[in-house]
């Protein structure tokens, strides 16, 4: 899956607007009310990483180019611009600075919730757990 002239870019937050809302979020998950259960650690994806998602790509699929919240081995986070219906299949492709080596994965969408204005937070849930760790930002948690 290539960035093509079919491609939708939800990447068009700003550097400083991608920080914030990474930072409001991360100190939302920390709020001591909050009860999270999770299965594997999440951690930021390596700058430089690209991140395309098709949607429903049996059927009529959208290309995607994202910003992403956060992976573990068995899902990612990311920013879109759109709600995106629980059960919505996926491919997942992530492609290192180098251009030169990549992951894909399938999945389907876990959860999509309203962040603020028009950014919205969608997990996907993988179909088999994969090592992310080469894709991973040194030192993130």
């Amino acid at each position: 899956m290539a960035i093509d002239s079919k491609t939708v870019n939800t990447k068009s937050l700003s550097a400083k607007a991608y920080e914030s809302l990474l930072e409001t979020l991360d100190a939302q998950k920390k709020a001591p009310s909050r009860k999270v259960q999770r299965s594997e650690e999440r951690v930021r994806l390596g700058l430089g990483v690209t991140v395309l998602c098709k949607m429903n790509p049996e059927t009529t699929p959208t290309h995607f180019a994202v910003k992403s919240r956060n992976i573990s081995s068995g899902g990612i986070g990311f920013f879109h611009d759109a709600f995106v219906a629980m059960g919505t299949p996926c491919e997942v492709v992530l492609i290192a600075p180098d251009r030169k080596s990549g992951l894909r994965v399938y999945g389907k969408v876990a959860q999509c919730h309203h962040v603020r204005a028009f950014i919205h937070e969608v997990g996907i849930q993988f179909d088999e757990t994969c090592d992310v760790r080469l894709m991973a930002e040194r030192g993130a948690a």
